[in-house]
Formats: structure tokens, sequence, C-alpha cells
């Protein structure tokens, strides 16, 4: 297994509406129509992900993702392929596609921004919200 963690921050126009992807960033703002963005001012953007988590999800490892904010939780669960380049420094993408460009860090995830628990989704429209990414990546030894 393989980990990192992600900080970030909530910001007043975070909505979740996207049906197909979700993304943290690391600009310190974003506009309306960013309806897939779950956070901002984010710690790190792919490129800067844990070595090991990225090699394992070049192997096409699960990805499990746990968003949490002012006690709730959510988690996503995505796939790695050899196909990702993690060469975005900005951002971090999740998809419920198969497509990959260089900030998708997982595919075929099970939700994107419209799924997120919208309870949690609520809290992530508070400036100050502290925001919590845990990455977890595990490969199929068999």
């Amino acid at each position: 297994m393989a980990t990192d963690l992600v900080k970030a921050r909530g910001h007043g126009f975070v909505s979740l509406r996207h049906p197909t992807t979700i993304e943290i960033t690391k600009e310190s703002e974003m506009t309306r129509k960013g309806d897939c963005i779950l956070a901002v001012g984010a710690s790190k953007g792919a490129s800067e992900l844990d070595e090991r988590l990225k090699s394992a999800l070049r192997k096409g490892g699960r990805l499990i993702v746990t968003i949490e904010c002012a006690g709730l939780r959510d988690v996503i669960r995505s796939m790695g392929s050899d196909r990702m380049t993690f060469r975005d420094q900005n951002s971090i993408v999740l998809r419920r596609s198969a497509y990959v460009d260089g900030r998708t860090i997982g595919i075929l995830s099970n939700k994107a921004a419209q799924g997120i628990d919208r309870g949690l989704a609520s809290r992530l429209k508070d400036e100050g919200a502290i925001v919590f990414v845990r990455l977890e990546a595990f490969v199929n030894l068999t």
C-alpha cells in the first residue's frame, strides 16, 4: 500500500454538481463555473504526489480517496492506469470515465462531484474549512 495526504480548504463557490469529475486545485480562488472543484489551496498537485503512490497507480492499482472536513467524511474508489503521467503541478482529478491527462490520478471512479455526500458538500462551502484528502493505492499482486 502507498499513501499520501493532500491538505486544502473550502470555498464559498463549491457546488459539487459535475456528473463525471472531481478536482482539487492549488489555485486559491475558483469561479461558480468550477462545479467539479471540491477544494482550493491544495498542498499538492498530481506531479507532487508520493512516488510510490504514482508507481502503484501506473501499475493499475486501486485508489481509495478519503475526504474529511469538519467531522464528515466520504470515500471515492478509483483505478489507476499505465497511461497516467502525473505531470500537472496544479490539480488532481478523479474521473468516472477512462480519460487520462496530466491531472488524472484516478479513473473509473465510483462517484464524481455530484455524488459527494451533501452534508460534506455543504461544509466545503466554508472558506475557513480545512479539507484532508487521504490517498491510498493498492496493487493486486495475484
